[in-house]
């Protein structure tokens, strides 16, 4: 018996579906393609924005990857790496444990966590992890150890450390960003050492070079308010050009510059978009007191101190304002006895002080 062929409506649909299975194929590999040229693209982006130190952006760039990529390792440690330069310690530790869970390297989890302790103050290794850094000047590992002891050691008044990590870095700083690190360390060596107008130049110095940087301009009206309010009201606006700002910070800068400016009506509704935001915040809450101690509002006064030493009981500025609050309301008994406690803090302070000195981490 002959052999039938198969007929033109079996061959066109076997056809079709050959094709339709090879174009799937295709579009598969296609959009694999894609989403892998994707993520390397991002992971660049993240990169880059790690290197400007601009955290966060990075930090924006790397949730949008793990929405869709969840158990990244790479992208939870970088995450993790971000947050902790940020200062986010908290958040740091939250996908570093992340990134240990998805399987990122052991010793990478190790060097992050070690990072972390260093940055807080918390290692005991700091000396070690110098003379590393400073053998190994051109590894860019060691910008990042570097990086976190500096600011491990302003964290814990360790001056001659956080100098002689400063002078490293300033060795191989050949970005401008890195130049501008520089620059406002140095800001922040001079105003632990007090000397505020110092640490202001050098802030203006690092605006110079990174004008679109939020947070040193930020910080330099911060430095600002203490001298030249009218200057730091600048900066803010400067920062706030584009649309109203309601970043607590900024928004307690420019109540302190409004009122030593005698902007009382002004510094008043600051202070009550602030609180609004933040109500328990220490800060806020000394900041208005202060604003109706200006105004002969002792009661408000009194409150709003009160409120700020239930969330930091030895907080030395409340408990000055608190003190001639009491004093100026006629209650003497009782700022006499928050002058005796300022006493002990006094005590407590050069106490330290001089261990600090003892052991070189302070200059005498």
């Amino acid at each position: 018996m002959k052999r039938q062929r198969p007929g033109p409506t079996r061959f066109t649909g076997r056809l079709a579906a050959a094709t339709a299975i090879a174009v799937g194929a295709m579009a598969f590999a296609s959009w694999r393609g894609w989403t892998t040229m994707v993520e390397n693209r991002l992971m660049v982006e993240v990169q880059s924005a790690l290197d400007k130190r601009d955290f966060v952006t990075a930090q924006r760039l790397l949730q949008e990857q793990l929405q869709s990529h969840a158990r990244n390792a790479e992208a939870l440690t970088l995450a993790a790496q971000a947050a902790r330069r940020a200062g986010d310690f908290r958040q740091a530790e939250t996908w570093i444990d992340r990134a240990e869970r998805a399987g990122a390297i052991a010793e990478v989890v190790a060097r992050e966590r070690a990072l972390t302790q260093v940055q807080t103050g918390r290692n005991p290794a700091v000396a070690h992890y110098l003379s590393v850094a400073e053998a190994h000047p051109n590894d860019p590992a060691s910008q990042l150890l570097l990086e976190a002891i500096i600011e491990g050691a302003l964290v814990r008044l360790d001056l001659p450390t956080a100098r002689h990590a400063v002078a490293l870095w300033d060795k191989s700083a050949g970005t401008q960003e890195q130049r501008a690190a520089s620059l406002a360390w140095q800001g922040e060596l001079a105003a632990r050492r007090g000397d505020i107008a110092a640490a202001a130049t050098a802030y203006r110095q690092a605006v110079a070079e990174t004008p679109s940087s939020t947070s040193r301009r930020r910080r330099l009206a911060d430095l600002l308010s203490r001298y030249e309010p009218s200057e730091a009201l600048v900066q803010l606006d400067s920062i706030t050009a584009e649309r109203p700002s309601t970043d607590p910070v900024s928004l307690l800068i420019r109540a302190r510059c409004q009122r030593a400016l005698g902007d009382f009506e002004a510094a008043d509704a600051t202070l009550h978009q602030l609180l609004a935001i933040q109500p328990a915040d220490y800060d806020a809450l000394v900041e208005q007191g202060q604003l109706s101690l200006e105004l002969r509002r002792y009661e408000e006064a009194e409150s709003s101190l009160r409120a700020a030493l239930r969330d930091r009981p030895a907080g030395r500025e409340a408990l000055q304002a608190l003190e001639r609050c009491l004093r100026l309301n006629s209650k003497h008994t009782e700022a006499a006895a928050i002058a005796e406690q300022l006493a002990r803090l006094d005590q407590q302070l050069d106490e330290r002080l001089r261990q600090l000195r003892e052991t070189g981490q302070v200059s005498p």
